[in-house]
């Protein structure tokens, strides 16, 4: 069962910089298009289209009240006070100076209070389509919790793994996976498995010191990679969260050789820890030939990964993050983890 926001299109950001260069944004309409006929070519397939935006209360379960109010009104303050700026991107991450951090009274300059990097602007639909994208997440989960025995797949754009309590980032603006795992978790323990090739730095921390939820990672080693701040395999969870994250950092050119080993130690830490349900953060972004990554992974590796999952007899879910490739890259490798679900 495959939930959809067609309208996902008005989001469509231009600045993205990354180290001393300003690139084309690699977060494009195309990827969700190119999900969606992946996985409507899968026989028995029912895709669901919605443009509800999950409320305020809704994204409060995970996110704080001052961000959600940043995502959602910046980009009118800054049209309001007249900038001609095409959207809300930082100039300077915000930083504690002699024990203060100065806070402008217009919404907009507080931006680098919000966003840890300077490649998540907000246009004039992010706001919106952050959270529709959200509500993908949470009517998936209901979805979910109506009919156990049924794999969903939200295709979430913009995608949430980056996206932290109280800030944004890495394309991110509400963690859509951490939403949904808030309707699961009444049923049992929830993992959410990251297999983006960047870490989820938000949502390990927003889960770090719970066990109702837990996460685990594999992904590139923040020694070389985004978000470089978080992912280390030493970060274990913290309090009743101690031993409910795990992460598995790998090199950049890993290939199925080096990831397989990782997995497979993953799925023996779902094994022992009686999970009821799984929720896939799902990123296409560690294939081999993605623009961005450095991985080399191939439809038939998903293939399996999908397969051993499937195979563990929890209720699915799989909720999509990154992966910037061409389609004929992209198609191939989300039909594969897909139907190997089916």
């Amino acid at each position: 069962f495959v939930y959809h926001c067609p309208s996902h299109s008005n989001h469509t950001p231009v600045q993205h910089a990354t180290g001393a260069d300003a690139v084309p944004h690699v977060e494009t309409p195309r990827r969700a298009e190119c999900v969606l006929a992946a996985v409507q070519s899968i026989p028995g397939t029912q895709v669901h289209t919605s443009e509800r935006e999950a409320t305020d209360d809704e994204l409060k379960v995970v996110h704080d009240e001052g961000l959600i109010n940043f995502i959602t009104n910046s980009w009118k303050s800054m049209h309001d006070a007249g900038e001609s700026i095409l959207e809300v991107v930082p100039e300077v991450i915000g930083y504690i100076s002699s024990g203060v951090m100065y806070k402008s009274k217009k919404l907009h300059l507080q931006v680098g209070h919000y966003c840890i990097d300077f490649a998540t602007p907000i246009g004039e639909h992010t706001a919106t389509q952050a959270r529709k994208s959200a509500a993908l997440a949470i009517d998936g989960a209901k979805k979910l919790l109506e009919d156990p025995s049924r794999t969903v797949v939200s295709i979430c754009r913009p995608p949430g793994h980056h996206a932290l309590k109280e800030k944004y980032g890495g394309y991110c603006y509400f963690n859509n996976a951490a939403l949904a795992a808030e309707e699961l978790k009444g049923k049992g323990r929830v993992c959410i498995l990251d297999i983006d090739y960047h870490h989820g730095n938000g949502t390990q921390s927003i889960f770090y010191e719970r066990d109702d939820v837990m996460y685990i990672s594999i992904h590139a080693d923040p020694e070389f990679e985004y978000p470089f701040h978080s992912g280390g395999a030493d970060e274990l969870g913290q309090g009743k969260g101690e031993g409910f994250n795990y992460n598995f950092p790998l090199p950049a050119g890993t290939d199925w050789n080096g990831y397989e080993p990782a997995f497979n130690q993953a799925v023996e830490k779902i094994k022992e820890k009686d999970v009821k349900t799984l929720i896939v953060s799902f990123g296409a972004d560690a294939a081999a030939g993605d623009p961005i990554c450095q991985f080399l992974l191939y439809p038939e590796h998903y293939a399996s990964m999908g397969t051993t999952l499937k195979g563990l007899g929890l209720t699915n879910m799989i909720v999509f993050e990154g992966g910037y490739s061409s389609n004929d890259i992209l198609g191939p490798v989300v039909k594969s983890f897909v139907e190997s679900f089916v």
